[in-house]
């Protein structure tokens, strides 16, 4: 697999787990699925460069080809960008999960990216009671944008912003000057997982939403706590499609 560094990439390479569905008529038994597979290495669909094109192409030729009032497509994969240690500067990989979604009904279709970047996060209220020190656990937020006709948005400004809105990103690769560093920058940055949640969300309506890149949202935030046996989970969304209902939250 092919690595990309923060800025945007021209070109990387992944494996990606695809999903094909579409509905089927009162009057038919079967589709023909060997034509799922032609669709998914069709030049049509080779030649997108952009993943979100892929999709909305794949949508299209879907429910053409097999007759249908509907499709489906999912293209999941691991997605890996180089970091470097934030003090010693030594490089190592980073790998957030991908999905890029596409749903077309009669007369519209529309396009997602979800993007679950890791992070950690530094608990207000044990720094608050504390003489000293505070807890601090792994964290997890799924960003979920419903891409706009126009306009590119690009994996890696979801991960940014997700760690600009974080106790502390995550590095793979960390020395002891760089614990320091993650350390002392936790302690700084305490977030309760609502904070994060809501932070995100005002950061998709000023970068994303206003500029008309991005149409609708939804942002699910995790926070695995290290002094109880729960995980804690906040959820919120734009709320066009996209809504906090049922996920699991």
């Amino acid at each position: 697999m092919s690595v990309a560094r923060y800025g945007f990439p021209t070109s990387v390479s992944v494996v990606a787990q695809a999903t094909l569905c579409c509905s089927l008529t009162d009057q038919v038994r079967g589709a023909n699925l060997s034509r799922f597979v032609q669709l998914l290495n069709s030049p049509t669909v080779l030649s997108a460069s952009l993943v979100c094109d892929k999709v909305q192409r794949l949508l299209n030729l879907v429910r053409d080809t097999l007759e249908s009032s509907d499709s489906f497509v999912s293209l999941k994969f691991p997605y890996v960008i180089r970091k470097k240690s934030p003090k010693s500067l030594q490089e190592s990989d980073f790998v957030v999960d991908v999905e890029f979604l596409g749903v077309s009904d009669p007369g519209e279709s529309h396009v997602y990216m979800a993007v679950t970047v890791p992070y950690t996060s530094c608990c207000p209220c044990s720094r608050e009671i504390s003489e000293y020190n505070a807890h601090n656990q792994r964290s997890f937020a799924k960003v979920v944008v419903e891409l706009a006709p126009v306009g590119i948005v690009w994996i890696e400004e979801i991960i940014q912003l997700v760690e600009s809105r974080s106790s502390s990103p995550i590095w793979e690769l960390l020395k002891r000057p760089d614990e320091k560093y993650v350390t002392e920058l936790m302690y700084q940055r305490p977030k309760f997982v609502e904070d994060v949640a809501r932070e995100i969300s005002e950061q998709l309506d000023l970068q994303f939403v206003s500029k008309g890149r991005v149409t609708d949202y939804l942002v699910i935030c995790r926070h695995q706590e290290s002094i109880h046996l729960h995980d804690v989970s906040s959820c919120i969304s734009m709320g066009k499609r996209l809504t906090c209902r049922r996920q699991g939250v």
